[in-house]
């Protein structure tokens, strides 16, 4: 876990657990299944650069990932997952955007959101 945020972002804290919150929930319930062989981790990479939080949250997985257009189904029951569909929701609502991305069995999420200057 790498964190570098300065203590006033414009973000309720809210937003943030519910961002926080989602993703961690996610990544930890990926791995917690998983044999020490396939090296569990849940890295989280958090910095402001060019005035924009970036959030970046990656884990392995081993079940399958249902996913259709920018939904995603849950794998804990039936329809789709609230938590991705959450985070999306606050970031468009702060003007920033968010990118799921699967490649060889590891999840990845890259949140840009828009940093403004509280005084």
């Amino acid at each position: 876990c790498q964190v570098e945020a300065p203590e006033k972002t414009g973000i309720q804290d809210t937003d943030f657990c519910r961002l926080f919150g989602n993703l961690l929930e996610n990544a930890v319930d990926a791995v917690k299944d998983l044999l020490p062989e396939n090296k569990p981790y849940v890295k989280m990479l958090t910095k402001v650069k060019n005035r924009k939080l970036l959030i970046e949250i990656s884990n392995p997985y081993s079940n399958g990932i249902q996913r259709r257009e920018k939904v995603f189904y849950s794998t804990k029951h039936e329809g789709f997952g609230i938590g991705t569909a959450s985070v999306a929701e606050v970031v468009q609502r702060m003007g920033g955007y968010v990118v799921f991305n699967t490649e060889e069995g590891i999840f990845k999420v890259n949140i840009f959101l828009p940093v403004k200057t509280v005084q």
